[in-house]
């Protein structure tokens, strides 16, 4: 597979990438770094690290030990560039490969918090293009579910804010009305378990 992807051309090897029963030799063979490094490389083309990108989230959509490997991989560090683009479709590619790493495999998602994707995604839903927007918000989805250090991020870059001005928009209704239901989930769980500690506490008093 080495041989294939560095002798026989990238697009080929991307290509097998969609075929599911290649997946545990791509793994097994470490040519998910190798895709990785032709996403990372410098002398790679554009359109290179764009197929690069499409086979990791191709590899890793529904799959969490291609997740997983992309994460080890160091793979997740790629779409991070992307993400301040001034390329639409760059932006899109990365949003939907964000999508499909994280959904399904916290580590992921956590990973990608702490390298400060949140404040790029909250930032990318004032885009002027709705497509861009869209998978912003789509990216959003899997990094906030059960992670309260993205709901931390999120309220820190002003996300809150947006949700609530969203939630006006009948296109971005759905997923505000979902944000703002998975933020305020969060305090009011936390506000019960702070209740209950102070009673606990006055009863032993």
């Amino acid at each position: 597979f080495r041989r294939v992807l560095f002798r026989s051309g990238a697009h080929r090897c991307l290509k097998m990438a969609s075929h599911s029963e290649v997946k545990p030799v791509l793994i097994e063979k470490g040519c998910i770094r190798d895709i990785v490094n032709l996403a990372r490389g410098g002398a790679a083309t554009d359109e290179v690290k764009m197929q690069a990108i499409h086979a990791l989230a191709t590899l890793a959509d529904g799959d969490q030990s291609c997740q997983n490997a992309v994460r080890e991989a160091d793979g997740l560090a790629v779409l991070l560039p992307l993400l301040t683009s001034q390329y639409p479709e760059h932006l899109e590619i990365a949003c939907t490969a964000l999508v499909k790493l994280c959904t399904g495999c916290s580590a992921n998602a956590k990973e990608l918090v702490l390298q400060g994707c949140i404040g790029n995604l909250i930032g990318l839903m004032d885009s002027a293009l709705w497509d861009v927007r869209d998978k912003a918000c789509k990216a959003l989805l899997p990094l906030a579910k059960n992670n309260d250090e993205a709901q931390s991020k999120i309220l820190g870059s002003g996300g809150v804010d947006k949700f609530l001005n969203y939630a006006h928009d009948p296109k971005m209704q759905s997923f505000s009305l979902e944000m703002l239901q998975m933020h305020f989930s969060k305090h009011l769980k936390e506000a019960a378990r702070s209740e209950e500690h102070t009673s606990e506490l006055q009863s032993l008093t």
